[in-house]
């Protein structure tokens, strides 16, 4: 009979030494780990198409918000404004309370780098104050879709939630996903307070939430 103290390291048959890594770590790649462990606690980091696939598919209980894949795949159009946040609509971006946020996809829209910023609110607009779930990586895949993962969030939502976005450069939309579906736009912020009615289309964006703590 062997020896087992934990998930881990295996040392010759039967014998496992836990090696302290968190499981959202492990289904990452041998540059997904070093990006991982370069990342502060609680941040967002960017990945692989490939890593944040594993992240979705392999950790257990794993929800995707807002945009499903193949919403995701439809060609882009026209061109939102930058630093003007969206509020998607709450039939799809509605995140129940205990779900902690631990990855996001979104569209970058320029030849050069910018910012990607998940936001979070506790209300859907017209009367809600939309903040920044962490911080605002960099969108290194220029008009393309950029994934990132988050390392080890502290917290999960307090209560009922709901997600928006705002980029940092002009980013192309999804004119047909979400026709009719209530959303909204932001000019100013953060925090973004003030909040005007818009059905037409939407930012690209998903989000990948969990109630299981797996890190």
């Amino acid at each position: 009979m062997g020896i087992d103290v934990g998930p881990g390291i295996e040392i010759g048959p039967g014998i496992i030494i836990n090696s302290g890594s968190s499981q959202l770590r492990e289904v990452l790649s041998a540059s997904g780990k070093t990006a991982y462990d370069a990342a502060t606690v609680g941040n967002f980091f960017n990945v692989s198409s490939t890593d944040y696939g594993n992240v979705a598919t392999q950790l257990s209980s794993v929800t995707k918000y807002v945009m499903d894949d193949s919403q995701l795949a439809v060609s882009p159009s026209g061109g939102w404004s930058a630093a003007f946040a969206q509020a998607h609509p709450a039939s799809v971006a509605t995140v129940p309370a205990g779900t902690y946020i631990i990855g996001f996809v979104a569209r970058a829209g320029s030849l050069t780098s910018g910012t990607a910023t998940p936001l979070i609110a506790t209300a859907f607009p017209p009367t809600a104050t939309y903040a920044a779930i962490a911080n605002s990586p960099t969108t290194p895949n220029t008009v393309a879709l950029n994934y990132y993962i988050r390392k080890a969030p502290t917290t999960a939502t307090a209560a009922t939630s709901y997600l928006g976005l705002v980029n940092s450069q002009t980013v192309a939309l999804n004119i047909s996903s979400f026709t009719g579906l209530q959303g909204y736009y932001s000019p100013s912020g953060p925090p973004y307070t003030s909040w005007t009615s818009w059905t037409a289309s939407s930012l690209f964006y998903q989000v990948l939430g969990t109630p299981t703590q797996q890190w």
